[in-house]
């Protein structure tokens, strides 16, 4: 690599540098420990959406246009997801995981169910999981105090949860009849019921600057981690273990694994769809 190339990938990457103070001064959120690479694809496709040459470029355009704040958060913060999102983990949640949860409550009595959706996006997972309960427990729902939470660092998305209205593309994987049982229809959108929606919580939270939710039983953070750096992986880990309660169980996506760390504190479930418990 000659000296001008050299020079020049410094100064992109110092200008890269300089959008993510950019993103931590305006939105508060520091993307200083995500894998740069991953990151600079996401930058990449706004430069290609406005016709940009590098990144001097796109921080000069997002001095002029700071909307561009927040297009630029909707692609790097990931926020893809559907209902039923493969569909073969979803059955095995609703086969093993969510009996398991229920048998351990009723043998010691307790009637408080926690669950986390880490990264949550516009809250399918969520709500995916209240359908489940649901079903698995029909009349005896009554009987628990099911507590949903859905986190995200990205508010519009949030707000998109909690409104809970999706396209088609959204449900595609979702049965007619639960189509029918769990939303309205008003010919372009489907609007989750009520009994589903007051099952669910949804609030902003960073996974790495922010506190971890406490007493939960089930946390699914999926395909959200293998974004960060290992020593951020390895702390945002410690926060799920120190979230869950003793048996309680956690579901990484299907590429996501964690060594030492995983084996120290949490014992395979179902290897194939990355579920664990915690010793």
């Amino acid at each position: 690599m000659d000296k001008k190339m050299k020079e020049l990938n410094a100064g992109e990457e110092l200008a890269f540098q300089c959008i993510l103070r950019k993103i931590k001064s305006v939105k508060g959120l520091d993307f200083s420990q995500y894998r740069p690479a991953c990151l600079k694809r996401r930058v990449d496709t706004r430069l290609r959406v406005h016709h940009l040459e590098n990144y001097n470029e796109y921080i000069q355009f997002l001095s002029k246009n700071p909307a561009e704040y927040d297009e630029l958060l909707n692609v790097a913060t990931i926020n893809v997801s559907e209902f039923f999102r493969d569909t073969e983990a979803w059955e095995f949640v609703e086969k093993k995981i969510i009996p398991t949860i229920i048998q351990l409550k009723e043998a010691k009595n307790k009637r408080i169910i926690r669950l986390w959706s880490a990264g949550s996006s516009k809250g399918e997972e969520a709500y995916t999981l209240a359908i489940l309960f649901s079903e698995v427990l029909k009349t005896k729902i009554n009987e628990f105090n099911i507590k949903i939470y859905g986190t995200d660092i990205d508010k519009a998305s949030l707000k998109d949860a909690q409104h809970g209205l999706y396209n088609p593309a959204s449900v595609k994987n979702i049965s007619t009849d639960r189509l029918n049982r769990y939303f309205n229809f008003d010919g372009k959108q489907y609007k989750i019921k009520e009994e589903i929606q007051a099952l669910t919580h949804f609030q902003n939270k960073d996974l790495i600057l922010g506190e971890p939710l406490e007493l939960i039983d089930f946390i699914i953070c999926r395909n959200v981690l293998i974004y960060f750096t290992k020593e951020l992986q390895t702390k945002v880990m410690a926060k799920f273990s120190s979230a869950l309660q003793p048996q309680g169980f956690l579901m990484l996506g299907k590429t996501e694994s964690f060594g030492p760390f995983m084996e120290e504190h949490f014992k395979s479930f179902n290897s194939a769809e990355r579920i664990y418990q915690k010793r």
